[in-house]
């Protein structure tokens, strides 16, 4: 058991890496993959994420979000990571490109509680990504 210890406030969510994440959390971490690998990202009420591995080594932290961060989620494919928080934003992070946030959108106008990413769907017009967020006001979106 690996203990993960450097949030300034309280850890409000945390999620456990696909498989398909840890090619990419391994460049992040600087470290060759073993196998039997577990990766975990954690959000705080520091306004912060933060991507630890298996041993409870900090691997990169993720700044930008203005308020507590509530939820987190991999997505299927594993190159991308989606937050959300009280901040009432749901940001997607690229862990193929440091970590970058490469989108910011506002959720609600409320606070932001939880986030799943689901499966692709493919059509005649292209592929969308499903992402469902749960808010404070007893609402869940689904964005596609």
């Amino acid at each position: 058991m690996a203990q993960m210890i450097g949030h300034a406030g309280p850890v409000e969510c945390c999620a456990v890496a696909p498989r398909a994440s840890h090619a990419y959390m391994a460049v992040l971490g600087a470290t060759k993959l073993s196998g039997r690998d577990v990766f975990v990202a954690t959000g705080s009420r520091d306004k912060n994420i933060k991507l630890w591995n298996e041993r409870g080594r900090l691997i990169k932290t993720l700044e930008g979000h203005d308020t507590w961060v509530t939820g987190l989620g991999f997505h299927p494919q594993g190159k991308f990571l989606i937050s959300v928080g009280d901040d009432r934003t749901i940001r997607c992070w690229d862990l193929s490109n440091e970590g970058r946030l490469v989108k910011t959108m506002v959720g609600s106008s409320r606070f932001l509680t939880s986030v799943r990413w689901g499966p692709s769907i493919r059509s005649a017009q292209g592929t969308s990504h499903v992402i469902a967020v749960g808010s404070i006001d007893t609402s869940t979106r689904i964005w596609m």
